[in-house]
């Protein structure tokens, strides 16, 4: 039989573990003797559960850069003292340089400029000459290899993101003859021409950074966003052997490559960094996550936005730092990050209540419980119930912190839902090959929101698509030519005399343009003076 616990017992074990700061005179942080019980029931006996990773470091705020400047001393308050409001100077999205034309396909060009494609047109180049040099085999494919130019890139770009409507399980499928696949590409583009470039496709001096850092350079030119933006994660499924491979529980693709995104609430990236782990020269190491916030919104501090992110990323600490650069931040938030209210993280509340505080900085943290308990933090949105109508029909009551975090949270995942319907990605790509053709992908995703912000017209993204795709793979044109008639000349055979043997004519064609004389049993019976003519040549001779 277990033997009950004193609230010395108690208080003696918080004491081991958290130091003096938790000893007997802490008791006035808890209003009623049942917080006192539910702190050292959730959180120190929590405090010795086996974590490992990332995810120890983040729960007990390690990975937390900025402190916060309110001092352990110091109360939270029920009243903010500060009212953080900031100049936002756009009334919306604006569309910085729109083109000179206006069809989808000139917006594609934006992003898809001449320097970056120069850029990987000579890095391609440059490896299919190592690939060769390296090569033994004399006959192997690279042997054949021919300098990629920037048309022949648009005409592979336009093969790959039509893969995205047409899916098939092997790329050596769409060059398929049998009559179950008979698709397009071999109109376009031979199959060992794309194998080769596929192959020797670098993005850069820097492979694939030169490719991000192209993105990330040429957005702010095009595009200045509305006052509302998002920070997020988003994974390329890869389960392949590499040293920047992640796992995220939580994710449709458990197992990937990582890209932190700073997105418009309606899907459009802004900025994109690829983490690669704990030896991430930029953003790895202590204080991981508030690197990545600021190296995201580098440019975009002091304009006045509003940044929504989530329980990863969010603290007391990067909401004062984001308010000395003007910008508020809303989001949720982990109970055990430094610098949160006691009072607020471990107070009892039954469904529908909640309980908040602000420091002098006019930080609100709010818990509300509703099927289980909320924790959000804000610069700006106040705790404040309000009544909203859910899908059901019903009339719920929320703090404004949460239907603001509703609301504005979801530009990554709805990216990643676009992307999701055409993806070009196959299992067999290397790694950053994979990453290269993601972020083509959002580059047309971009260049679609573009079009519909400038040209405000309702247009789906398929259709967008297939209008730019239209232009990469132009419609094959016949070499043949139909006659004024709508007749196609055929070639007839040559009377026979009574014995049944045919007299053989001299070619026209050959004569007229090789001075051969070639001897044929054909002639045109549909042509005015009848020539006789080679099998061979007769389409030659009527320009079919």
């Amino acid at each position: 039989m277990a033997i009950p616990r004193t609230r010395d017992d108690i208080e003696r074990d918080i004491l081991e573990i958290f130091g003096e700061d938790f000893g007997p005179s802490s008791r006035s942080r808890y209003e009623s003797e049942a917080d006192m019980e539910y702190y050292s029931e959730n959180v120190a006996v929590n405090s010795n559960e086996d974590n490992f990773g990332d995810n120890l470091n983040d729960e007990r705020g390690d990975n937390q850069a900025f402190q916060s400047e309110v001092t352990p001393g110091e109360e939270w308050t029920l009243h903010s003292r500060t009212e953080n409001t900031f100049e936002y100077g756009n009334n919306g999205d604006v569309f910085l340089i729109p083109p000179d034309s206006s069809t989808p396909f000139d917006y594609f060009r934006l992003l898809f400029c001449d320097d970056i494609l120069g850029d990987i047109v000579k890095a391609t180049n440059e490896s299919a000459v190592e690939i060769l040099i390296q090569s033994t085999c004399v006959h192997s494919r690279i042997s054949q290899w021919k300098e990629l130019d920037i048309s022949e890139l648009l005409v592979f770009l336009g093969i790959l993101f039509h893969m995205g409507n047409i899916k098939v399980n092997k790329y050596t499928d769409y060059w398929r003859k049998h009559y179950l696949y008979n698709l397009f590409s071999h109109q376009f583009m031979s199959k060992n021409r794309f194998l080769l470039i596929f192959r020797c496709l670098k993005f850069g001096d820097a492979n694939i950074h030169h490719l991000i850092d192209h993105f990330n350079n040429i957005m702010p030119t095009l595009f200045i966003p509305g006052e509302n933006l998002c920070i997020d994660e988003s994974m390329i499924l890869h389960r392949g052997r590499s040293g920047i491979r992640q796992y995220i529980k939580g994710k449709r693709h458990k197992y990937g490559i990582k890209l932190y995104i700073l997105a418009t609430p309606t899907g459009m990236s802004l900025q994109i960094h690829m983490y690669q782990g704990k030896r991430d020269s930029q953003v790895g190491g202590p204080g991981h996550v508030d690197k990545v916030v600021t190296k995201l919104m580098s440019k975009y501090l002091n304009a006045g936005y509003h940044l929504y992110m989530d329980n990863f990323y969010n603290s007391v600490g990067l909401a004062e730092f984001l308010l000395r650069n003007k910008t508020n931040m809303t989001g949720t938030l982990r109970s055990r990050r430094k610098g949160n209210p006691s009072i607020v993280c471990n107070t009892k509340l039954k469904k529908g209540e909640s309980i908040y505080r602000y420091n002098t900085h006019g930080v609100c943290v709010c818990k509300w419980h509703d099927k289980r308990d909320v924790l959000t933090i804000s610069t700006k949105h106040t705790p404040e119930l309000k009544a909203i109508t859910n899908r059901r029909g019903q009339t719920i009551l929320k703090p404004e912190i949460v239907i603001q975090y509703n609301n504005f949270m979801n530009g990554v995942d709805r990216q990643d839902q676009m992307l999701s319907y055409y993806t070009c990605e196959h299992k067999t790509m290397r790694w950053y090959k994979k990453v290269g053709i993601h972020v083509f992908q959002m580059m047309l995703l971009n260049a679609f929101y573009l079009y519909k912000l400038h040209k405000n017209v309702q247009i789906d993204y398929y259709k967008f698509r297939e209008s730019v795709i239209e232009i990469l793979l132009p419609r094959p044109t016949r070499t043949s030519k139909v006659p004024k008639n709508k007749k196609f000349h055929i070639p007839t055979h040559l009377p026979r005399d009574s014995k049944g043997h045919t007299k053989r004519r001299r070619c026209k064609y050959c004569w007229d343009t090789k001075q051969k004389r070639q001897n044929t049993l054909f002639y045109c019976n549909f042509c005015e003076n009848q020539p006789s003519l080679c099998i061979d040549c007769f389409k030659d001779y009527h320009k079919y």
